[in-house]
């Protein structure tokens, strides 16, 4: 989940990008329909944990948003890329 903390953090430190092509908006809501439906027709069993995976996505996304609020330390952990935050 690493992943979605970068991206938080670039999306915020590069704000640019967001003004110059725009957000990604729903773009995870998108693409978990597709997930939710196909998991509900053959995997039913398998939804809470899709479910659950989804919320920690958007978490860790928002959390890299707000990374310039936390310590050093803590995003380290948070990172995907130590070497980032040295």
């Amino acid at each position: 989940m690493a992943r979605y903390f970068d991206t938080g953090v670039l999306h915020t430190q590069q704000s640019w990008l967001m003004s110059t092509f725009g957000g990604a908006g729903n773009e995870g809501l998108k693409f978990m329909s597709p997930e939710i439906r196909h998991l509900g027709q053959h995997a039913p069993l398998q939804l809470p944990q899709a479910l659950l995976r989804s919320l920690l996505k958007a978490a860790d996304f928002k959390l890299g948003r707000s990374s310039a609020h936390f310590p050093v330390a803590l995003n380290k952990r948070l990172s995907m890329h130590k070497g980032y935050w040295a």
